[in-house]
């Protein structure tokens, strides 16, 4: 097994944050979930089975419209755009409720990173320990980068990026939804080119994942999730007090060799 060898868990150390976004959290976040899977895909399988059910009662409710508006754009090609707009806002709420369910892999990973192992039943620690807080900051993520994405994708990709460490923060630190966007975008404005390719990279990676018959998912997913936590404890994570005292070298024994 891997988990005790990981350089996250070994003895109890704990992760130093670094202060900064980059694609390292990547193999950092593989590493995480590579020394633990079991949590982590399990949660990764219920987030996914919710979000097939729900998203699925959707389409199977609009089913009808949709075969319709599919003949009616043989000769009106702008026929459907009101249905596939309503579909899109139909699948934030529920998107944004699988984002905290899914909430459970940042408490997880920042148990991890603060020198803990994770066990199966930390999976929904992170809802239940503040459900409206999380799902709110979940929502209001969701809408904003929906809503940017409507121009071109590149503001959502920006809002992403600046809200991506608003649901961590919300489930570590039990903030309100408000308190929890206001810290990841200032914390994250400072880092925003990097936010913002990070976020558009991770989201590609889960994506990939759920083209490979949707099993790659269970990995894929979870790793997106894990890597925002990463990012989250670099960027928020309280240094260790500096003690002087360990690494001052000791004075010379003035009575050596007497």
């Amino acid at each position: 097994m891997a988990g005790m060898d990981s350089p996250y868990y070994r003895g109890g150390q704990q992760r130093t944050p670094k202060r900064e976004v980059d694609f390292d959290v990547i193999p950092k976040a593989w590493e995480i979930l590579s020394s633990n899977w079991g949590p982590f895909v399990v949660l990764g399988l219920v987030g996914g089975l919710v979000a097939t059910v729900l998203y699925g009662g959707v389409i199977a409710l609009f089913f009808p419209a949709l075969m319709a508006s599919a003949v009616e754009q043989e000769s009106n090609p702008f026929a459907g755009l009101g249905l596939q707009l309503m579909l899109n806002l139909a699948g934030i709420p529920i998107f944004a409720l699988v984002a905290s369910l899914m909430s459970g892999m940042f408490f997880m990973t920042l148990k991890q990173l603060r020198g803990q192992k994770p066990e199966m039943s930390d999976m929904f620690a992170g809802l239940t320990s503040n459900p409206a807080g999380i799902i709110l900051a979940a929502l209001a993520s969701m809408v904003a980068v929906t809503i940017g994405s409507f121009f071109c994708y590149i503001p959502g990709i920006i809002l992403g990026g600046l809200l991506m460490i608003a649901v961590p923060a919300a489930v570590d630190k039990y903030l309100g939804a408000g308190e929890a966007l206001k810290l990841s975008w200032e914390t994250m404005k400072g880092n925003l080119l990097m936010a913002s390719l990070l976020y558009l990279v991770l989201g590609l990676v889960a994506g990939l994942g759920a083209c490979l018959c949707l099993v790659g998912a269970l990995v894929t997913v979870p790793l997106m999730y894990i890597a925002q936590a990463v990012v989250y404890y670099d960027m928020t994570e309280e240094l260790p007090a500096y003690d002087a005292s360990a690494s001052a070298p000791m004075p010379p024994d003035p009575f050596a060799g007497r």
